[in-house]
């Protein structure tokens, strides 16, 4: 597998399983990334947890202040997807200047502005991040065997 070279890293996202299950570590990844003076680049860290807000910061207290953005939360299926959540239910919440730059509302009154779907290639491997909308895999698969590429998941 090919690596990006850093530069063309604008952030970086830390999801589960579960990261408040592992809070020492987190902290010293994030506190790491942060020694990396990742705001003065123009690079975020987007923490996704599936507790409150509340309970995260009790479980958590040193972690959730050193990430840019957190959505907090439970996913819910059913609920209406909601940019960079799964469910509408979870909360965005936005720490720093570069969080609200990056994910904070727009013009039009909309929160964050990034596709659902970051669809990332290096000739030999696919890599696909975010939060896909209902069908949106069996969309991608049926498109790509049409195209004569075949999906495995």
């Amino acid at each position: 597998m090919s690596q990006r070279p850093m530069e063309e890293v604008d952030g970086f996202t830390i999801t589960g399983g579960e990261p408040l299950e592992q809070a020492a570590p987190l902290l010293q990844l994030i506190a790491g990334l942060r020694k990396l003076a990742l705001s003065d680049k123009g690079r975020d860290i987007l923490l996704y947890t599936g507790y409150t807000w509340e309970m995260a910061l009790k479980m958590a207290p040193a972690v959730l202040p050193l990430a840019d953005a957190v959505v907090s939360g439970p996913y819910m299926q059913g609920r209406p997807l909601a940019t960079l959540r799964g469910s509408d239910n979870q909360r965005l919440s936005l720490l720093t200047d570069l969080a609200v730059e990056r994910y904070g509302v727009n013009a039009h009154g909309a929160a964050g502005s990034m596709a659902s779907i970051q669809l990332l290639c290096d000739g030999e491997t696919a890599w696909m991040t975010g939060i896909p909308s209902p069908g949106d895999l069996e969309t991608l698969k049926k498109r790509l065997k049409f195209s004569g590429i075949e999906l495995r998941l």
